[in-house]
């Protein structure tokens, strides 16, 4: 059962040592994005865009993020046809015309490698939380969680880090103990493993069903956009020069973003919870300090996020939220 909607959850709220927890996180919830009625607006590509907003942190209601990456996708392709075909125009010397058409070449392929990325990165499921105990167990897990957080207090330093006595995922809108490093989707309402972020450009999660996808589509914007300045550089084009040049800021800045991830094994979601102060329980060690268990260096762990492999197992977590 999801606890969806806050005036419908604290309905569905039973009694217990664990209703008032359930309670204040409804109450304080950032948001479901649950489509509203009149506003039930289906994409052919992929999951529908949320457009209801929450109180916290609105989704882009009115933007269409994605529509926006198919049109740079578009001048992409169009700006590296018209300068592979223009270099007598320009009165170019041969040399430069070679290597004009070269990196036009690049960027169209790049423009290419990227759009599958990109509709891989769409319509391919972020991944899926398996349980590997029963139901009952994770429900007890859960309540036991809510009736740790309620006995800490402030006043017990050494047990305030680790607020729910468990180093698993507390998910409420399931009323159970997701496994680690798990969170719940609030856009796409489902259970993702490992969760990154959601992603409104692709209108999906990022998990490890999806990431690979996700980081080709970046790492090809990024070498489409580079191809393309040099290209303009050594024809003049002033108009496609500054326009590429603003992009492959923007992309070379989330790129090296998740590079830095892959570096300290760390997913979005854990590098803001850090930032906030705030360490998820499964990165603190036993004082309470930051230890990660999943560094395995920066070859490796890049390798694992790109050529992660979706869980498979006998229940699958969401099928719990009907």
């Amino acid at each position: 059962m999801v606890l969806g909607h806050h005036a419908e959850g604290s309905e569905l709220l039973t009694s217990g040592a664990g209703s008032g927890w359930v309670r204040r996180c409804l109450e304080h919830k950032v948001g479901c994005h649950e489509l509203l009625p009149s506003e039930k607006i289906f994409s052919s590509w992929g999951p529908p865009e949320p457009w209801s907003c929450c109180r916290k942190r609105p989704e882009q209601v009115q933007a269409h993020p994605r529509e926006a990456c198919v049109l740079c996708g578009l001048l992409a392709l169009i700006a590296a046809w018209s300068m592979s075909f223009s270099g007598k125009k320009f009165s170019t010397p041969r040399g430069d015309a070679d290597d004009c058409r070269l990196l036009c070449f690049i960027a169209f392929s790049c423009t290419l490698i990227g759009s599958c990325c990109f509709f891989t990165a769409v319509c391919r499921s972020p991944g899926a939380c398996l349980v590997q105990l029963g139901r009952a167990e994770r429900r007890r897990g859960y309540e036991e969680a809510l009736r740790h957080a309620a006995a800490i207090t402030w006043t017990s330093p050494e047990e305030a880090f680790n607020w729910w006595g468990t180093k698993g995922t507390v998910i409420h809108e399931l009323q159970m103990l997701g496994p680690e490093r798990s969170k719940f989707c609030t856009a796409r309402r489902q259970c993702v493993p490992m969760f990154d972020h959601y992603c409104a450009f692709l209108r999906n999660s990022v998990g490890p069903g999806n990431y690979g996808a996700f980081f080709g589509c970046v790492s090809s914007a990024f070498l489409c956009c580079v191809s393309l300045v040099l290209a303009a550089a050594q024809q003049g084009r002033t108009g496609i020069l500054c326009f590429f040049a603003m992009l492959a800021l923007l992309v070379g800045a989330v790129l090296l973003f998740h590079l830095a991830l892959a570096a300290f094994a760390l997913t979005t979601w854990e590098m803001l919870q850090i930032s906030r102060g705030r360490p998820l329980p499964y990165l603190l060690d036993e004082k309470g300090e930051y230890r990660n268990p999943y560094d395995r260096g920066f070859l490796r762990n890049l390798k694992a996020r790109v050529f992660g492999e979706l869980q498979t197992g006998l229940e699958d977590l969401n099928a719990l939220s009907v």
